[in-house]
């Protein structure tokens, strides 16, 4: 067993004593077993379900819900109009507070259920792959009436996009067969070794953790290993773990590794990066089906703006 799963392995325990030594102080939590058993009771009922609430199936998402926990629920509502102020705010020029803006709304439009014995599920869980889905998906409950289509000009003809249309994210084939329905991620194991290595898609909450670091670090002027927050992401198994320590202890880890490890690694990132880092949309023309990038003709803000208000006036 490789350090990396050592770690994870060790954090999950932490959180289980964490849980025991709530137990031990009495009238001020639920044990384990209750909390385990209220938390399948709120599952199974219409507690979750809050009025204007709308489940969205995790095999419609791009990830497929392959990755998620069996018991992973996301439910979504429309975004109000204070929300929609808000987004009207971002700068469309910074990376930044676009993926601000996004997760604004997501964490306000979004609830998860679902949960360990040891902790609940929240947005933070959701995939970066599937972000944009459920954007998308917010959005046209949203406007459910379709007051504020998004429309792609192709060829002088014009085409809605709709969530179904978008192609964020596959599993590359090359690593298919490493993909591990247990585990939730890919796994890949050296031949004539017991050595393992594990491979996570990044959370949202997972991939803002190690935003912060990089911020702290850039404000403190503190030297930034680029090559080594690029693989960070993929390595934490739950965000719940992220923190400046295990970053850390994962910083000296890689320091140790051999070429295979650096190799396999390296491969597998810049997989799943061809896949997601040019959104595209599905448009069928003329009966054959045509990909083609995704682009905001009035820019991101006309996301949840009316573009065209002006039509809306005498």
């Amino acid at each position: 067993m490789s350090n990396t799963e050592n770690l994870n392995n060790e954090n999950e325990k932490k959180l289980e004593e964490f849980v025991k030594q709530q137990e031990e102080q009495p009238q001020q939590t639920l044990g384990k077993a209750q909390i385990y058993y209220e938390l399948q009771e709120k599952e199974s009922s219409n507690e979750f379900s809050a009025v204007g609430y709308k489940p969205i199936p995790l095999q419609n998402l791009p990830s497929k819900g392959l990755f998620y926990p069996d018991n992973f629920k996301i439910l979504i509502r429309p975004a109000s109009v204070a929300e929609i102020r808000h987004w009207s705010s971002l700068d469309e020029n910074d990376a930044i507070s676009i993926n601000d803006a996004v997760i604004g709304i997501i964490s306000k439009c979004v609830t998860v259920n679902g949960g360990t014995i040891s902790y609940k599920f929240s947005f933070k869980d959701i995939l970066e792959v599937d972000k944009f889905y459920i954007l998308f998906a917010i959005r046209e409950l949203t406007f459910i009436n379709g007051e504020n289509k998004l429309i792609i000009d192709l060829d002088g003809e014009k085409y809605e996009i709709k969530k179904e249309d978008l192609k964020l994210f596959y599993i590359p084939e090359k690593l298919e067969k490493f993909y591990n329905p247990d585990e939730k991620c890919f796994k890949f194991k050296f031949k004539g070794t017991d050595e393992t290595m594990r491979i996570y898609l990044p959370t949202i909450g997972v991939a803002e953790a190690i935003k912060d670091y990089v911020l702290e670090k850039r404000r403190n002027k503190e030297e930034i290993d680029t090559s080594f927050i690029t693989f960070l992401p993929f390595l934490f198994a739950n965000h719940r773990f992220v923190n400046k320590q295990n970053i850390e202890k994962f910083k000296k880890e890689m320091a140790s590794w051999d070429l295979k490890k650096m190799s396999l690694i390296s491969f597998v990132i810049d997989e799943i990066r061809k896949v997601v880092e040019d959104p595209q949309i599905v448009i069928e023309k003329n009966g054959a089906e045509r990909v083609v990038p995704l682009t905001f003709q009035n820019g991101i803000k006309s996301f949840f703006l009316n573009s065209n208000i002006l039509d809306e006036l005498e």
